[in-house]
């Protein structure tokens, strides 16, 4: 079963998505599939909507039921390196207050020349 985070992941929908994280959706919710709004945000190239999941802590390592994560079906290079940078960062991230997140998953993207 899809959850309403996994849904706006899917269809790109940032503001719903935030609401619903704001409101303490599952984050790491795994659908019939296995399959992770992050992975979905991957999927289908809504790298806003992949940043946020990232800034709040998403679990980028979680593998499906076919063995694959959010950044093994990035279709395009951009989508690839957030995944790269979310994964590098994630334990930093998880011990940062929520409010300081975002500027500093922002700075690590400028270190490795990525430009949201």
């Amino acid at each position: 079963m899809q959850t309403p985070l996994i849904c706006a992941a899917v269809r790109g929908h940032l503001k719903i998505l935030r609401l619903l994280l704001e409101n303490q959706s599952d984050i790491d919710h795994m659908d019939s599939l296995g399959n992770t709004a992050a992975y979905y945000a991957s999927k289908y190239g809504h790298t806003d909507c992949l940043v946020q999941l990232i800034i709040e802590c998403c679990n980028l390592e979680r593998r499906n039921k076919n063995g694959d994560t959010a950044g093994d079906v990035s279709p395009n290079e951009l989508v690839r390196n957030l995944v790269k940078v979310g994964r590098r960062v994630h334990s930093v991230l998880v011990m940062l207050e929520p409010e300081k997140r975002q500027d500093y998953f922002k700075n690590q993207c400028i270190l490795f020349n990525i430009h949201l």
